[in-house]
């Protein structure tokens, strides 16, 4: 059999293409995983919350809505 010489041996190219082949999907699977990690959007009343914490909306103002987000 000729490829069992000293000149062709395919066995290290096929193990190289399997390494190289496998790197990649866990790579892949790496990132999107880390994609999937992201913060969820946060509520109405998470939103509300913080920009009463921010200063952008007063009291009355922030009770007013409160209402109207809860029904």
């Amino acid at each position: 059999m000729w490829w069992w010489n000293d000149y062709y041996w395919p066995v290290p190219w096929m193990f190289m293409t399997f390494l190289f082949m496998a790197v990649c999907f866990f790579v892949m699977v790496f990132v999107m995983r880390r994609m999937g990690s992201r913060a969820r959007p946060q509520s109405t009343m998470e939103m509300l919350d913080e920009s009463r914490a921010r200063g952008e909306i007063n009291d009355s103002q922030y009770q007013q809505l409160k209402q109207i987000i809860q029904g």
